[in-house]
């Protein structure tokens, strides 16, 4: 019985191949389509074609400075309404990872808050400064309802010998 089910299925599946040979699948005639421009290409008014996901829903943007005791983090947002992360790193290190914009790889939370409006005032105390000065990293993350948004990577330096009445230079 076996054996007679293995050669039925052999018969059956050879007459299907056989009249699908005798009785194509007619195929409606087909539109020329419009093949989309590749991202990259040049355009000759002399723009450049950007991908779908090259534009990005919103922007962030970020400055920094050190005032006394404080590190102050001012976040801009092309939308208004948003929660405004800024974290600080040793290195300017970008991680990219699936799904998130480029981030600070060794970024620790400096301070995070919310606002109504398109820019974010943060400020954060220092409970102690360190002898020689230190060169910091920072960037913010902006969330809003149309996704999460990386700011620019700000460079500044805290600690040494600074004025308390005069900020500290940022690097670039």
């Amino acid at each position: 019985m076996f054996r007679i089910a293995h050669v039925v299925l052999l018969t059956a599946s050879l007459c299907s191949v056989a009249f699908a040979q005798k009785n194509p699948i007619k195929q409606a005639p087909a539109e020329p389509i419009e093949e989309p421009i590749a991202a990259g290409t040049v355009l000759e008014d002399g723009t450049v074609v950007k991908a779908p996901s090259d534009e990005p829903l919103g922007t962030a943007s970020l400055k920094m400075s050190f005032n006394g005791m404080f590190v102050q983090a001012y976040i801009h947002s092309s939308e208004p309404g948003f929660v405004g992360v800024v974290g600080l790193s040793l290195n300017k290190n970008l991680t990219y990872s699936f799904g998130l914009p480029p981030l600070l790889t060794d970024a620790v939370v400096m301070a995070w808050g919310a606002t109504d409006g398109e820019d974010l005032d943060l400020r954060a105390a220092l409970s102690t400064l360190p002898a020689e000065s230190i060169n910091l990293f920072g960037q913010a993350l902006v969330i809003d309802e149309k996704g999460l948004w990386s700011s620019n990577v700000v460079g500044l330096t805290i600690g040494g010998k600074q004025d308390g009445n005069k900020p500290a230079p940022a690097i670039n």
